[in-house]
């Protein structure tokens, strides 16, 4: 994320993962995100799952990802995940300000 950082012209608001193709998940990459998960958070980059499978959920529990995520931020829908994120950046006017909205 870092390269795709430095070339953008805009910095990074939001992140959103779409995990219907993780069939599976272990402890080691649990921990990974989560610790990926709390340094977006205190960039206040928001950081959403979509289509996380009921047995990834059990795992996002138990590791503590979830409690870094916030139950709030999965989302069935690719759409919603976007529309939340897009609805939560709109009351940041620096955010808002900088990127056109296409209805």
């Amino acid at each position: 994320f870092s390269k795709l950082e430095e070339k953008a012209d805009v910095p990074l608001n939001a992140i959103v993962f779409d995990a219907s193709n993780i069939a599976t998940i272990d402890a080691h990459a649990c921990q990974v995100l989560t610790e990926m998960v709390e340094e977006w958070n205190k960039r206040d980059i928001v950081v959403c799952f979509v289509r996380v499978r009921d047995a990834n959920k059990q795992l996002f529990f138990q590791s503590g990802l979830m409690a870094a995520i916030g139950a709030s931020r999965l989302f069935s829908r690719t759409a919603d995940a976007l529309n939340f994120v897009v609805g939560r950046r709109s009351e940041h006017s620096s955010y808002a300000d900088t990127v056109e909205l296409s209805p």
